[in-house]
């Protein structure tokens, strides 16, 4: 069932193109929660620039330090082996990490700056944690 679930919400949001502080990947998994689990854990201040997304980033400790606090805060136990639906926290040059969701066999799914949803390899430095169980 999280199967259907994922694919018809990465195909709702394959479309939106990308927005800070609307659309962007700490926003798509936030809805992605809500609406695996109900829960409303991320609230993040209102941003509309890279440049402000990263100094409220950097004021918590990081991109990376932020979201594992937030998923600790909400009960989401880390993984060492994602399943389909739980989020996950790679780092990447740019931004310092990519926010987005295990879809199996070792792909991530989250926005592209170029609009749209991008798929990428898990790497081996992931955090992921089970939201979706």
């Amino acid at each position: 069932m999280t199967s259907l679930k994922i694919t018809a919400f990465i195909l709702k949001n394959s479309l939106k193109p990308f927005k800070w502080g609307q659309h962007d990947c700490a926003h798509f998994v936030t809805e992605w929660i809500k609406k695996i689990s109900g829960k409303e854990v991320f609230v993040y201040p209102k941003y509309s620039t890279e440049h402000a997304a990263y100094k409220y980033c950097r004021k918590h400790g990081g991109f990376k330090s932020l979201v594992a606090h937030t998923c600790h805060k909400a009960g989401f136990p880390t993984v060492e082996y994602p399943r389909v639906g739980d989020i996950i926290f790679q780092p990447e040059p740019n931004f310092g990490g990519i926010l987005g969701i295990y879809v199996g066999g070792n792909k991530v799914v989250h926005p592209r700056l170029e609009g749209g949803i991008a798929t990428v390899e898990l790497h081996d430095d992931f955090v992921a944690w089970e939201v979706a169980r």
